[in-house]
């Protein structure tokens, strides 16, 4: 792949991460409880972090930076976390897709593989959120300040560092 198409698309998936960002951001600020808070705000933690190695990496290879105002997040219009996160896994996987050939993108490319390996590990913490006692999964819909505000039913489990 050439540099000016990589350093394209890697842009567009910059703006793709920034738009998750703020989309998580607002899913953790209308968490119903701790428990969604906690694991929104750990998952922000490893997107801000992915987001700035595909960034700087992508920029290194590329020879050139991006501009000031590129960075503009993507709307995203996801209506719970679950849901957002299955969304962000697919769009790293077709990043993937498109760099995975070209062995001087190996740091990335390894980049993305630990990302989707912890995305696979939100995503069942979501799930084990969602379980009711019955162990049936629940979505629901809360009303915050008169306004729907989507989220997922909790469990307390802890969240605690490793």
């Amino acid at each position: 792949m050439d540099n000016q198409g990589y350093f394209s698309m890697s842009l567009s998936f910059v703006n793709y991460l920034e738009g998750c960002k703020t989309k998580f951001k607002n899913f953790h600020w209308s968490a119903p409880s701790l428990t969604y808070h906690k694991i929104i705000d750990k998952l922000l933690d490893e997107l801000i972090e992915f987001q700035d190695v595909v960034a700087e990496t992508s920029q290194g290879y590329c020879g050139q930076q991006y501009g000031v105002g590129d960075i503009k997040g993507d709307k995203l219009d996801f209506e719970d976390a679950l849901q957002a996160l299955v969304a962000l896994n697919n769009r790293v996987d077709i990043f993937y897709t498109q760099i995975k050939s070209d062995d001087t993108l190996m740091g990335v490319q390894n980049a993305v593989n630990d990302f989707q390996q912890l995305l696979l590990k939100f995503k069942y913490l979501f799930r084990l959120a969602q379980r009711d006692g019955s162990n049936t999964f629940v979505q629901s819909t809360q009303e915050t300040n008169g306004r729907p505000t989507p989220f997922i039913g909790l469990m307390n489990i802890s969240l605690d560092d490793d």
